[in-house]
């Protein structure tokens, strides 16, 4: 129900007591309209009404990492709360009421996630030798098996079904569920250029609980797994970039205080801050897939989630079952990974120089082994794509 009062602005959330929320005069049609659609199950209008709404109860606050603080204006204070394909801009009052002062909403948001030009869910299952997709309107994770698989793909592939397929190998390779040729999986797809994390995106790799370009895809993936917190046996598997949308997702949750008891995590060759994802998924209750995951450190983009060395003695301190022996001998393994990957190219080119019998099919051996070492580090997919044809 909506009333009016004293100042003639409609009152949209706080009615009966507590906070109230006001909306103007100018944002009031453009909030009818997504209550409207709400109401017909449109997910995506359900979430900016829900997230409005949330400040009556005071689910916006300071560490949200979607709300953006500006200046005091004859003393309120204005921000932003920035959703996927809506700003909402607001003021906050003197006596703790919101007044809504401005709604800029996309209204083919949820046509946009089906043709995959926004992030979404997609479901993958095999056929034949590819793998395909097909987009999730429930936008939630279903009970399909002992172990339901989400993967969190980097961005940069051109269509869902592109992510999938080099995706699945990677979980298939993981030791988390050998069946997903079988059941098939959960697919979190994040249209766009470039790739994310890693030394090209510093800033982006180190703050990744943060970052501005991670915020939609982070808020609709936190959606998705608030919304599979009743399942068990989840595992939540970021490949690459897919670990810095992962790593925000998470921090949205606990800034809510969720929790995602029964859940799983693993990082596949992070390019984002492998101790900070770690910490935030002990905040939600979760637990390791198969330990934390990969890296290949010949790849310099892999650097800062690969060398994470805190991780071990954060595990010790949360994990019962991770001894200090073993923490030791991950510190250990961690430095040697790191000394030894760029050996691996001068040891490859070192062994065919050596042969003398054969040098010069032991040279073009030792330079096509260096080379498809670096390209596997630094170039995955393509590297997967070729070697998949042999």
């Amino acid at each position: 129900m909506i009333t009016a009062i004293h100042t003639g602005l409609p009152v949209i959330a706080g009615q009966g007591q507590g906070v109230k929320i006001y909306c103007s005069k100018q944002a009031y049609p453009v909030y009818q309209q997504l209550v409207a659609k709400a109401g017909n199950a449109n997910y995506w209008a359900g979430l900016i009404v829900r997230s409005i709404q949330g400040l009556q109860s005071g689910a916006v606050n300071s560490k949200d990492v979607f709300v953006h603080t500006g200046a005091m204006h004859k003393g309120l204070q204005d921000f932003q709360v920035i959703m996927p394909g809506c700003t909402v801009l607001a003021q906050k009052k003197n006596d703790g009421s919101y007044v809504i002062s401005g709604i800029d909403a996309t209204g083919d948001y949820d046509k946009q996630q089906e043709v995959g030009e926004r992030p979404g869910l997609h479901r993958v299952k095999a056929k034949r030798e590819m793998w395909e997709t097909k987009f999730k309107e429930s936008r939630t994770v279903e009970g399909c098996g002992s172990v339901n698989v989400v993967g969190v793909a980097d961005r940069g592939y051109g269509k869902a079904s592109d992510a999938a397929n080099r995706i699945a190998p990677r979980i298939k390779q993981s030791g988390i569920e050998q069946t997903v040729s079988s059941s098939g999986f959960d697919l979190f797809f994040t249209p766009g250029n470039g790739k994310l994390g890693g030394l090209i995106n510093y800033q982006q790799a180190v703050k990744a609980e943060t970052d501005a370009d991670l915020h939609e895809a982070a808020v609709i993936l936190s959606e998705t797994m608030k919304q599979a917190k009743s399942l068990k046996n989840v595992v939540w598997f970021s490949d690459m970039g897919g670990s810095a949308i992962l790593t925000q997702a998470m921090k949205i949750l606990a800034t809510h205080q969720h929790k995602l008891e029964g859940h799983k995590v693993h990082f596949h060759r992070a390019r984002s801050r492998k101790d900070r994802a770690y910490a935030l998924s002990q905040q939600l209750g979760m637990t390791l897939a198969e330990g934390m995951g990969k890296s290949n450190l010949l790849n310099v983009n892999e650097l800062i989630g690969g060398t994470s060395l805190s991780v071990p003695f954060q595990r010790f301190k949360h994990e019962s079952d991770y001894t200090l022996l073993k923490g030791a001998s991950d510190v250990v393994k961690g430095i040697k990974d790191a000394k030894s990957a760029w050996g691996t190219v001068s040891a490859l080119g070192a062994a065919a120089a050596f042969s003398g019998s054969f040098p010069a099919a032991a040279t073009v051996i030792g330079v096509i082994g260096s080379a498809l070492t670096i390209a596997s580090a630094n170039a995955p997919d393509a590297t997967d794509r070729l070697m998949s044809k042999f």
